[in-house]
């Protein structure tokens, strides 16, 4: 069961959104107002808060500039356009799952200096490795991240298609 953007919030998103892009610069307040709106949609737009942040951001880094000044003009980046034409894109088909879906693996994964493991908390399958001398001289925070790829490398052929 799905929840979606009601035709009047659609509406809203729609003429918000076009009214920014129409100019060439647009007022700090203008785009805030349009961030609003599109904010009050993330409860029935799943992958909304993934496309606003370069608009947010430009947002910050114009007050900041202008002192605060909301009236202040900025000009838009092809980032923040490209954000902007994905909102235009998916108003009307936009929706959010009510239940998220129910989890079909669980895996976990950790890295020392010396080598990393993966483990699926269903199967109790494991995966583990060795890093080389040279990887050994790395940030863990690196290794971390590269021991979840090679675990889900190693996986790859049990989470095609799953959640």
């Amino acid at each position: 069961m799905c929840i979606s953007l009601p035709e009047r919030k659609i509406e809203k998103v729609l003429d918000s959104v076009s009214k920014v892009l129409r100019q060439k610069s647009t007022t700090i307040q203008n785009l805030a107002e349009t961030l609003g709106v599109l904010v009050s949609t993330f409860p029935a737009v799943e992958l909304g808060p993934l496309y606003y942040r370069k608009a947010e951001s430009l947002k910050i880094q114009a007050l900041k500039h202008a002192k605060g000044d909301f009236a202040a003009r900025l000009t838009l980046t092809s980032d923040v356009i490209s954000e902007l034409h994905w909102w235009l894109n998916i108003a009307n088909h936009a929706s959010k799952a009510i239940e998220p879906r129910s989890i079909d693996k669980y895996l976990c994964s950790d890295a020392s200096k010396l080598g990393w493991a993966l483990v699926d908390e269903y199967s109790m399958k494991t995966a583990t490795g060795e890093w080389s001398s040279e990887e050994k001289g790395f940030d863990i925070n690196v290794l971390e991240t590269k021991a979840v790829y090679l675990g889900l490398k190693c996986f790859a052929q049990d989470i095609k298609g799953i959640h």
